[in-house]
């Protein structure tokens, strides 16, 4: 599906090519997206606790000016995200991914909820 998905493809355009719902492909980008193996690419990682301490000096004004400006050249170069085709064949930009809502609460007003209280309540008068 990341393949697909990375050729410009829209997720209801992927669902049937796949054989699975819309609701999966999404889940599934999302999860890619959120999950990556970068960091296994790593060839030694630093353990932990057995990080050196770094010396630095702090930075003059025209050595963070010169940061700053390698900074901003590097951010304008960052490409534009391919169109997505949908199944309507319109070009889309593809959306920002949403971060995750937390789940919704439980109220007392199920079942369990009340016997709970009821049933505290039923104690203490004992």
């Amino acid at each position: 599906m990341a393949e697909l998905s990375a050729q410009g493809m829209s997720t209801r355009a992927i669902a049937p090519i796949v054989g699975v719902s819309v609701g999966t492909v999404h889940a599934d980008r999302e999860a890619s997206q959120v999950f990556s193996s970068e960091h296994l690419n790593d060839p030694e990682p630093i353990p932990a606790g057995e990080v050196a301490p770094v010396e630095f000096e702090p930075m003059t004004g025209v050595e963070r000016d010169a940061v700053l400006a390698r900074i901003e050249r590097q951010q304008a170069e960052f490409p534009t995200p391919p169109p997505i085709t949908g199944m309507d064949g319109k070009q889309y930009t593809r959306p920002e991914p949403r971060k995750p809502q937390p789940p919704p609460r439980r109220g007392i007003s199920t079942y369990d909820g009340c016997m709970g209280i009821r049933d505290r309540v039923v104690n203490y008068r004992r």
